[in-house]
């Protein structure tokens, strides 16, 4: 049990005891673990949500789940693939070939930039199927009286591997049955595969149609249905085609507000998380939360991010969890105001494009008579030369 310093605060530890005990290494692998996030509200609403918006899903749709970062968007989406992957083996405990959901980052660790190739590879990884054969295509030739077999030069290699490992893949994910596709920080999928590292920033910036036309391209040929978890820019993207407008459904995963209930659903979160900090606490939990909800802006996700902080330098120092080691995690002035930015651009745009229609009455003389085309006649009327023909005749 971890005391705080107020008589009627306690938090106790909720975890296994046999963490208390552990070295450094493991309480802080314990701690950064997402499934720790509990007693989060809107990561539960987010969960169903999407849940719900892929029963029944038509072919060719896809989900986008859409929030700022730190709000807990890859946590969700984990947590919503184990969730689909238990119930089906609770339903279909003898299947076995089955593999219900896969989660998948786009990022790419170590890399500057986004390579279909490595994408499709873990893909395949993840629904246990054999790399297709990476040679090219092979041409016959008679030289005298030999045959020679030689690579066929149209084919670049890099293009036909990356095909047939995409190929290879969609066929996997159908033979697996494969209900869900969950790409989390999918705007990494824009990133371009730039050879000069000193190109790198001008490729990597392109245009809005570019990046729909490779939303597309991923959504039209997927087996299954695709869920996209990234920021705002990945819903600009999206919108940018009508097709894909029609097709997608947004899922807004936005920060607790500033209003009593608000910070009673972020004070639930914080708590729990505490209830799972590996070390001893020595402070208010209520004045913990409120500078913590200032800090994080209310993103359960960001608060995680700084008690792991506060963890990590508690650990070094062998001290118990006080404000002033609290504090000690908070971010620098400017990463403070970084994620404001951040934070208020995104709410900025959910703002505009969540907006829901006007139904009002429509306003007869607001109506719009659509000009006919200069040349074209309306259903059943001649046209001009044919009209002095039949008088002629």
């Amino acid at each position: 049990m971890a005391k705080s310093s107020s008589e009627d605060e306690v938090i106790c530890f909720k975890g296994p005891p046999e963490i208390l005990q552990a070295d450094a290494f493991i309480k802080l692998r314990y701690f950064s673990d997402e499934s720790l996030i509990v007693n989060h509200d809107k990561l539960t609403k987010a969960i169903d949500d999407i849940y719900w918006e892929l029963q029944g899903q038509l072919d060719q749709n896809f989900v986008m789940l859409i929030g700022p970062t730190g709000a807990g968007k890859t946590a969700a989406s984990r947590m919503l693939v184990n969730r689909i992957c238990r119930e089906h083996r609770a339903n279909y405990p003898d299947d076995l070939r089955t593999i219900p959901a896969i989660f998948q980052e786009a990022a790419m660790p170590h890399r500057a930039t986004f390579e279909w190739k490595i994408f499709w590879q873990l893909i395949l990884g993840k629904v246990h199927a054999p790399l297709p054969q990476s040679a090219l295509p092979m041409s016959v030739r008679t030289v005298g009286s030999h045959s020679i077999s030689i690579a066929d030069s149209a084919f670049p290699r890099s293009n036909a591997v990356v095909g047939a490992l995409r190929e290879r893949a969609f066929e996997a994910m159908g033979n697996r049955k494969v209900q869900l596709l969950a790409i989390d920080e999918a705007e990494g999928m824009f990133r371009v595969n730039a050879k000069n590292s000193a190109r790198i920033d001008v490729e990597q910036k392109r245009s809005s149609t570019e990046k729909a036309e490779i939303m597309k391209s991923l959504v039209n040929r997927n087996p299954a249905p695709i869920l996209l978890v990234g920021p705002t820019e990945l819903f600009e993207s999206a919108l940018a085609s009508g097709q894909l407008s029609r097709r997608n459904q947004v899922i807004e995963f936005s920060r607790y507000k500033a209003s009593p209930e608000g910070i009673g659903s972020f004070s639930k979160g914080v708590l729990g998380l505490l209830a799972h900090f590996p070390a001893p606490i020595e402070l208010v939990p209520s004045t913990a939360v409120n500078e913590l909800f200032f800090q994080s802006f209310g993103l359960i996700g960001q608060a995680r991010k700084l008690l792991l902080n506060s963890l990590r330098i508690c650990l070094r120092a062998g001290k118990p969890l006080t404000m002033e080691y609290l504090r000690l995690g908070y971010p620098r002035k400017l990463q403070h105001q970084a994620i404001k930015v951040d934070v208020e651009r995104c709410e900025e745009v959910l703002r505009r494009y969540m907006e829901p229609q006007d139904f009002g009455d429509p306003d007869p003389s607001a109506s719009v008579t659509t000009p006919m085309p200069v040349g074209q006649t309306k259903p059943g009327q001649r046209k001009p030369d044919r009209q002095w023909q039949a008088e002629d005749k």
